[in-house]
Parts: structure tokens; C-alpha cells; sequence
């Protein structure tokens, strides 16, 4: 006599869906994307940080006379002149992608407090950022109030030689202290490195050709 065997029914969702093949794809994506980023965003920082101590330790770079934010100080205790070696190995930790990708942001974002916010060189303080035309203006009105009225003994012309003198240098230096010149000289040192980085350049610090 033939045993007859008769399968168990099992409770069946109909509203269930079997997973899309490319959801699995995407979660195993997620977490390298993500971290990529996060490592992006690391070095922008990081090389933030190094353009703010090349700043504060060069007459050629940004601001010529400014205050050490304490975010650097352990970076700027290691600087070393010339100011373009000591970048190079700072940043020897940062893809030349990311250097490309912030030497634009530098040329594109916008010219102000928001744009330098988001490539993280704010500088928020007036004195800050007007301390160097400040004191260039004060001690060239000194210097030419002395010099007028020793040579004319006129009192009120060496006060309006002195302060038309202090007026067009600190127009001068305001110029050097914006945002435009500020950036453009950050821009200029980034772009020395990533010619180096691709054997372009010509200068003491010429490179080999790196495919990074």
C-alpha cells in the first residue's frame, strides 16, 4: 500500500517583494562612498589648515601680518622654510584629486565670507584681517609727519602730507588683504604643487611624474 505524504502549507505573504539585485549591490557600495567622502573631507581640512600656517609664516601667501589661530598651532610648530617643501610634505597624505578639486572650489566659490567659510580660511576678526594695512598706514603717517616737518617746519603740512601718506598705503594694503588676492596666492602655491606632482613644474622642487 503506497504511503501518500501531503506537503504542510505554509502562510504566504502576497504583499511581500523579493529584494531589487542591485539593492544588495548598493548597500555594499554604500560604506566605501562613504567613507571616501569623509575622507575627502578630512583633507580639505587638512589642507585648510596648512594654507592658513604657510599664511601665517610667509609674506607671499594670504595675509601678510595676522593672528595664529590655536586649530594650528601644533601644524605651525612644525613649519620649516621654504614655505613650498613644507606644504609638499603636509599634504603628502592628500590625493592630487582632492588638490585639484579645492584649487578650483578656490577659483569658483564665491569672493566672500561664505565662500572662504566653506573652504575653511574665514577669517571672522576685523583685526584679523586688517591688522597689516593698520600698522602699515600708522607707521608710514609717523614716518612722514617727521620727515615734512623736519624739512618745512609747517605743522599742518606735514599733518596732510603724513595723513595722505597713511590713506594710500593702507588702500594698498587692504587690496593685498581681500578676499580675491587672498585666494589667488593660496591658488598659486596649490597649483605649484600639483605641477609638481605631475613632473610639470620648473622650479628647485621638480617632481616625478605621479599618476595619483
Amino acid at each position: 500500500m503506497a504511503n501518500s505524504y501531503r506537503m504542510k502549507e505554509l502562510p504566504c505573504d502576497h504583499e511581500a517583494t523579493l529584494p531589487h539585485p542591485h539593492d544588495d549591490r548598493d548597500a555594499l557600495t554604500a560604506q566605501p562612498r562613504t567613507s571616501r567622502f569623509a575622507r575627502d573631507e578630512e583633507h580639505y581640512q587638512l589642507i585648510a589648515k596648512v594654507l592658513l600656517a604657510c599664511e601665517i609664516n610667509s609674506w607671499t601667501i594670504g595675509i601678510p601680518w595676522t593672528f595664529l589661530r590655536p586649530e594650528i598651532k601644533s601644524l605651525n610648530s612644525q613649519y620649516q622654510p621654504p614655505v613650498e617643501e613644507f606644504l609638499r610634505e603636509a599634504l603628502c597624505v592628500v590625493h592630487t584629486r582632492v588638490l585639484q578639486s579645492y584649487a578650483e572650489d578656490l577659483e569658483t566659490l564665491p569672493f566672500d565670507q561664505q565662500g572662504a567659510r566653506q573652504l575653511g580660511v574665514e577669517i571672522s576678526s576685523f583685526w584679523g584681517r586688517y591688522l597689516s594695512p593698520v600698522i602699515g598706514a600708522l607707521v608710514v603717517l609717523l614716518l612722514a609727519a617727521m620727515a615734512t616737518y623736519t624739512a618745512s617746519s609747517r605743522i599742518y603740512l606735514a599733518l596732510f602730507i603724513a595723513f595722505l601718506s597713511g590713506a594710500v598705503v593702507f588702500w594698498i594694503l587692504q587690496l593685498r588683504v581681500g578676499d580675491f588676492s587672498r585666494r589667488r596666492s593660496f591658488h598659486t602655491l596649490l597649483c605649484k604643487e600639483i605641477l609638481r606632482r605631475q613632473g610639470l613644474d620648473t622650479g628647485p622642487f621638480r617632481g616625478i611624474r605621479m599618476f595619483t
